[in-house]
């Protein structure tokens, strides 16, 4: 009777590594770090469509992601930022594009780790659910635009 016992015990020990070992192994895994190959989009927030949800924009750039949106209330806000998760520092504006026209912030400097935004406040009604583009001016690499915000 004494040696069935220590054979039970022995299995229950042997059971309750295994189940401790899966789940270390798993937990290992889970918290690796992304692939090389994994797309920096991901770590900016930007999914692959570019819809992040709410009629939100984004796009996704080799260094980060820009994002663009309305926020709907009395007047309308629109925002436009910048993501930046890599690379050297840079020099740009923050704009939207609404109706053929481009409207520009402020020159900024940024680099990697931080996120910049520019915000312009509309009155006119009729903007509400106007199509609106994010844009990114950098010096020296062109200007980025997102897809379409919509309301």
């Amino acid at each position: 009777m004494r040696n069935s016992a220590t054979k039970a015990a022995r299995s229950v020990a042997v059971v309750a590594l295994a189940v401790t070992a899966m789940g270390t192994t798993t937990a290992a895994h889970a918290a690796t770090a992304p692939s090389a190959g994994s797309p920096t989009l991901y770590a900016a927030g930007c999914p692959g469509d570019g819809r992040p949800g709410g009629g939100n924009a984004c796009t996704s750039l080799s260094s980060g992601a820009v994002f663009h949106s309305k926020i709907l209330g009395a007047n309308v806000r629109i925002e436009t930022s910048y993501k930046k998760v890599s690379g050297g520092k840079i020099t740009g504006q923050l704009g939207y594009s609404n109706r053929g026209t481009n409207h520009w912030g402020s020159t900024f400097t940024q680099s990697a780790g931080t996120t910049k935004t520019s915000s312009w406040t509309s009155y006119d009604s009729s903007f509400r659910c106007a199509p609106t583009v994010g844009l990114l001016k950098v010096n020296g690499q062109g200007t980025f635009q997102t897809p379409v915000a919509s309301c």
